[in-house]
């Protein structure tokens, strides 16, 4: 099949600072985003070196700590963190600056990440015990707050306000994803072959000492695209003030089904991905060659392409809720597998690779099934709470410090402490794999269950961001936010969309050769539940009832409807907060 190269320009360049008919983000603001994506991985590789887990090379095999004190140090940084999370929620929800909730984060978090990510590798050697335990729980915990907590966290929903079309997301994820992929691939290349070449391994302080600098400040610099290159839109009213109180914001965002569904799933994770471990082991314990290392590395980075690659296809067909369930069993049974793979290394690297490939698929349905649920939250209750969302890690926080500490007793239990040679032994390093391989197994298999009850599909979310939009139009044409003719134009592409969902439909069924009538689904609307807060924050009405049939809705009463704002800088207009479609 010949590539048409041509046309693929012309479509590149009609849409570079115009986006297509019905989208909202031009490829342009998308280069950007996917530009300053590549920047926080290459921070996010820096940090993965200190990750406070068995399979940590610098904190374990360099610096000697056990897996125990190393979960006792992420403890900590969480129970630290806990202390911000809500505090950050009330802070983004009720940030009106023109520049956005999440891209002032973005720029002003990623340099102290980045400097205190860089001074982990410059730890003395010939400290004793004691005093590199604490030094790096100290630094531990301020990259827990700067990047878990500010910089990643807001590079991650940035996307859930980028477009408010749940389809077009998706196609932003997966393109970014891809493009910002190739940063933790440079560097699981560039690290163990400079090593090699160096006349080192990846057990020698040196070549951090080299790499992490050289990554941290890049990182820093391309995170800059993010900030400078992109735009905030939610679908709310132009004129919007409304206020949440603290726990009014809380009790909100707790009632909501769907966040505790994949919030379950999250806190099951600790068991399913148990065998991620064995991967540096069988490189550096088993292969012990850098430059194979590098390039087994690179290889092993196409399983993530493969997975983000096939997941916007997949979506379209079987939807985000039963790829997520489809990938964890795909992934539970590739490392259960590595049970009876312990002692064959290019079996075992075939499994994780196809392990890898299915949990990459995650790096898009997670984001887009998380903003999913926002807007969701925000058709069902009339508030838009991206911040108070996030308060549920504090639950999922805690549960994560009690099984945080059984993948280390395991592994301590059998016989892994401060050192870590004892993995050059096959037998001592096949019982640990095969022990993992049973514990993944497991919980790869459980993460499937809460999903199953997860029942917000592609067809609902095009329907209530329909309804929700209507609801702002109507709501700036009173305000007089928008005229008439900017009102006529808006509904009738929303009602184009609506018959384009129709035509679809109506071909798919036509293929299926089926002749009962249309199957509906309905949805109703929440009976008002905007109460008027004790801080004057006026009344919001909802719709008591809708009727929700193949991407149609018909309203029971009036609604208060809204229109897209985009949280964009306006020198010649201060008063609008929201910007201008």
């Amino acid at each position: 099949m010949k590539l048409d190269l041509k046309g693929k320009i012309k479509w590149v360049t009609s849409q570079w600072s115009k986006p297509a008919k019905g989208n909202y983000v031009t490829i342009k603001e998308m280069a950007a985003y996917s530009i300053g994506g590549i920047g926080v991985q290459f921070i996010a590789a820096v940090v993965g070196y200190i990750a406070m887990s068995a399979g940590s090379l610098l904190i374990g095999s360099v610096y000697g700590l056990t897996p125990s004190h190393m979960q006792i140090i992420a403890v900590v940084g969480v129970l630290i963190s806990l202390l911000i999370v809500p505090f950050r929620g009330m802070l983004m929800d009720n940030t009106k600056s023109k520049k956005g909730k999440y891209r002032p984060i973005i720029l002003w978090s990623s340099i102290p990440a980045a400097v205190i990510s860089i001074a982990m590798a410059y730890i003395p050697l010939t400290a004793d015990y004691n005093t590199k335990f604490a030094l790096i729980m100290v630094g531990f915990t301020l990259i827990n707050i700067f990047y878990n907590q500010l910089l990643y966290l807001a590079y991650m929903n940035l996307v859930q306000v980028i477009s408010p079309n749940s389809e077009e997301r998706t196609t932003i994820v997966s393109i970014s994803s891809i493009i910002y992929s190739m940063a933790p691939t440079l560097t699981g290349l560039f690290f163990p072959v400079i090593a090699e070449l160096a006349g080192g391994t990846m057990i020698d302080i040196k070549i951090y000492r080299l790499l992490f600098p050289v990554f941290g400040i890049l990182g820093v610099l391309l995170t800059f695209f993010a900030y400078f290159g992109t735009k905030e839109r939610v679908v709310q009213k132009k004129t919007n003030t409304e206020k949440i109180p603290f726990m009014e914001g809380i009790k909100s965002a707790f009632s909501n089904k769907y966040l505790w569904l994949y919030n379950i799933q999250q806190m099951l994770l600790f068991a399913r991905n148990a065998s991620s471990l064995i991967l540096n082991w069988v490189f550096i314990y088993q292969l012990q060659n850098g430059v194979i290392m590098g390039l087994l590395t690179t290889l092993m980075g196409t399983a993530s392409l493969i997975g983000m690659v096939s997941a916007p296809i997949l979506v379209k067909f079987i939807g985000k809720r039963n790829l997520n369930i489809g990938a964890n069993i795909i992934l539970a049974i590739a490392y259960g597998f590595t049970f009876f793979s312990a002692g064959n290394f290019y079996v075992t690297f075939v499994l994780i690779y196809l392990a890898n490939a299915s949990n990459a698929t995650s790096i898009i349905t997670g984001p887009a099934i998380n903003a999913d649920i926002l807007d969701f939250h925000q058709w069902k209750t009339g508030k838009r709470m991206d911040g108070f969302f996030c308060n549920i890690g504090i639950v999922t926080s805690v549960v994560g410090m009690a099984t945080g500490f059984i993948i280390p007793a395991v592994t301590e239990s059998y016989g892994l402490l401060t050192n870590y040679d004892v993995l050059y032994e096959a037998a001592f390093r096949g019982n640990l794999i095969r022990i993992l391989a049973v514990i993944s197994l497991i919980g790869g298999l459980a993460c499937c269950i809460p999903m199953i009850f997860y029942d917000l599909s592609e067809k609902k979310l095009r329907v209530m961001m329909r309804e929700l939009k209507k609801r702002t139009l109507d709501a700036d044409l009173e305000a007089g936010d928008i005229t008439q003719e900017e009102y006529d134009e808006k509904v009738k592409e929303l009602e184009e969309q609506e018959a384009e969902d129709k035509a679809k439909e109506a071909k798919k069924k036509s293929k299926k050769g089926k002749n009962k009538d249309t199957q509906t689904e309905e949805i109703a609307l929440p009976t008002n539940e905007i109460e008027s807060s004790v801080s004057g924050v006026p009344t919001v009405d909802v719709i008591n009832q809708t009727a929700m049939s193949v991407g149609e809705i018909n309203a029971a009463e009036e609604t208060e409807d809204v229109t897209v704002t985009e949280n964009k800088e306006d020198e010649n207009d201060s008063d609008n907060e929201g910007g201008k479609q």
